[in-house]
C-alpha cells in the first residue's frame, strides 16, 4: 500500500491513527499518510529542503493536543502540529528511537546514539543524561523515569543517581533479558517490563524482577 520513489521493499516502523480512517505511517522512506482499508497512501515531506520524505522514520507519538512527535534516523526530531500538519524542527541532532509523555505533561525523547531528552510545554530542551545510549522505551514513575535499553538493562533515574539494572544467570530476581523492548505501569501502580525473553513485573522499591506467568495479579 506505501509506495515511494523507488522500487525497493518500504519496510514500515510504526502505525499510528491520525483522524477519520487515516493512519500515520512511519517507513524507512518517510512519513506517509495512509487509508490502510482503500489502499491510498499520500508522502508527507518535510526538513530543511522538504525531502525528508527519504528519511528512515524511527518512531511516531502522538500528544494530547494532537500533534505528532517524528523520530528520524540520524536527522533529528521533528513535530507536526495537527491543524495545518506543519513540521518543525525540534533541535535535537539525534535518532529519536522513542517519545514519551510524563505525568507533568512534558516530553521525553530517547535517543539511539546516547542521550535522554526533556522538552517542557514551552519548548524548552534539557539533557537528562548522555550516559544512556540505544534508548527502546521510556516510563516515569512518581519522580522516577525508568529507561529501557537494547542490550544494556534497565535504568532508573531518581534522586541524583542512576541505577542500571542487567540480567544476572545467578540471581533468579534480575531482570529476564538486557534488551528490553516495553515499559508499561498499570492504575493500580504493576510495572510490567518487556524484554526479549518475556515479561516481567518490576518492584522499583526492592530492585528486583518476577517472571510473569499467569499471576499478573500479585504483588511481591
Amino acid at each position: 500500500y506505501i509506495r515511494n520513489v523507488k522500487s525497493d521493499p518500504t519496510e514500515v516502523t510504526e502505525i499510528i491513527r491520525f483522524g477519520d480512517d487515516i493512519q500515520l505511517v512511519g517507513s524507512n522512506y518517510g512519513l506517509f499518510l495512509s487509508n490502510l482499508s482503500t489502499g491510498w497512501s499520500e508522502p508527507i515531506p518535510f526538513g530543511e529542503d522538504n525531502s525528508a520524505f527519504m528519511r528512515r522514520v524511527t518512531c511516531l507519538y502522538k500528544d494530547r493536543e494532537g500533534g505528532v512527535w517524528i523520530g528520524t534516523d540520524g536527522r533529528g526530531v521533528y513535530y507536526m502540529s495537527d491543524e495545518n500538519k506543519q513540521i518543525s524542527f525540534s533541535q535535537i541532532p539525534y535518532t529519536g528511537s522513542c517519545i514519551a509523555r510524563t505525568s507533568t505533561s512534558d516530553i521525553m525523547i530517547g535517543t539511539q546514539e546516547g542521550g535522554l531528552f526533556r522538552m517542557d510545554s514551552d519548548g524548552r530542551i534539557s539533557l537528562v543524561t548522555s550516559k544512556i545510549a540505544n534508548i527502546k522505551c521510556v516510563l516515569q514513575v512518581g519522580s522516577k523515569i525508568l529507561v529501557g535499553t537494547g542490550g544494556d538493562g534497565l535504568y532508573v533515574i531518581g534522586e541524583g543517581k542512576i541505577r542500571n539494572y542487567r540480567y544476572d544467570r545467578y540471581d533468579n530476581t534480575s531482570i529476564m533479558a538486557n534488551n528490553v523492548t516495553a515499559l508499561y505501569k498499570t492504575s493500580d501502580g504493576i510495572i510490567y517490563v518487556g524484554t526479549e525473553w518475556g515479561l516481567c513485573r518490576f518492584n522499583l522499591k526492592k530492585g528486583k524482577f518476577f517472571p510473569v506467568a499467569g499471576d499478573a495479579g500479585k504483588s511481591n
